[in-house]
C-alpha cells in the first residue's frame, strides 16, 4: 500500500488492523513488559546496592565533611546510570511494540540494547567520562523527561492544552525508538509534525475504543491488563499509518 493510500486509511481500518496483528501477541506483550520492569527495578538495586558499598569503603578513608560532597556526587552519579538505563529500557519497550505490531519476531529477553557498549568493564570509562558518548546516551531520557514534562504543563494549565500537547507527542516514543540519533528536541518536533492534522482523527480512533475499555474495567478492572498491550498496538499501528 502506498503512503497516500496510508494516510486515507479510516481510523475502523487502523482499528482492525491492530486487533489482526494482535492475536496470540498478548501473553507476549505481557511477559515482555513484566519481564522490562523487573530488569529495571533490578538495574536500580545493583546501583543502590554499589553506590552504597562505595560510600561505606568511603566512609573509612575520609572526614566527615568531605563525606558530605562525596555523598552528592554519589547520589548524582547514581541518578544519572540510572537515567541512562531507564531512557534504554523505555526505548526497548517502544521497539518491541512496534515490531511486535508490524508481525516482526523480537526476543521477549533480548536487552542487547539496554547494555549496548558496556559489555565490559572496560567500556565503562569512555561510556561515563567521554561528554559527546555521555550525551548521546542520555538522549532516550531527556526525550522522555521532555515529552512528559510539556504533557503535564499542559494539564496544569488547563485540561484541554494538556490532551492537545499528549496528542501532538503522541509519535515522540516510536520516533525516539526508530530514529535514536535525533535530538530529544528534533524528536518532539517531529512528532508534531506528523500529528499536524491529524490529533481530531486520533482523539477519535481513542472514542472507538472506550466502549472495549469500559467493558475491561467492569471485572474489577481486570481486562486493563489485555487492553493496555491492545491499545499501544492501536497506537503502533497510527503512527505506520501516518508516519
Amino acid at each position: 500500500m502506498d503512503e497516500s493510500n496510508q494516510i486515507k486509511k479510516t481510523n475502523d481500518a487502523i482499528i482492525k488492523e491492530s486487533r489482526e496483528a494482535f492475536k496470540g501477541q498478548w501473553g507476549n506483550v505481557l511477559v515482555a513488559f513484566i519481564l522490562s520492569s523487573l530488569l529495571s527495578i533490578a538495574i536500580g538495586t545493583c546501583i543502590s546496592v554499589v553506590l552504597f558499598i562505595v560510600y561505606s569503603i568511603l566512609d573509612f578513608i575520609f572526614s566527615y565533611q568531605i563525606m558530605g560532597l562525596l555523598l552528592i556526587l554519589i547520589i548524582l552519579i547514581g541518578g544519572l546510570v540510572s537515567i541512562i538505563f531507564q531512557g534504554r529500557i523505555w526505548n526497548w519497550q517502544n521497539t518491541y511494540i512496534l515490531k511486535r505490531s508490524r508481525g516482526e519476531d523480537i526476543s521477549n529477553t533480548d536487552f542487547k540494547s539496554v547494555f549496548e557498549g558496556i559489555s565490559s568493564v572496560k567500556d565503562l570509562k569512555p561510556f561515563f567520562l567521554d561528554k559527546n558518548n555521555l550525551l548521546k546516551n542520555l538522549v532516550p531520557s531527556i526525550t522522555m523527561l521532555l515529552s512528559a514534562l510539556a504533557i503535564v504543563f499542559g494539564y496544569a494549565l488547563l485540561v484541554i492544552p494538556g490532551i492537545i500537547i499528549s496528542y501532538m507527542f503522541a509519535f515522540v516514543p516510536f520516533i525516539s525508538a526508530e530514529e535514536k540519533d535525533l535530538a530529544p528536541i528534533d524528536v518532539l518536533k517531529k512528532s508534531t509534525q506528523l500529528m499536524d492534522g491529524y490529533k481530531m482523527k486520533l482523539f477519535w480512533c481513542y472514542v472507538k475504543l472506550i466502549p472495549l475499555m469500559i467493558l475491561c474495567i467492569l471485572p474489577c478492572g481486570l481486562g486493563l491488563i489485555w487492553f493496555g498491550p491492545y491499545s499501544s498496538f492501536v497506537i503502533a499501528k497510527f503512527y505506520d499509518t501516518h508516519k
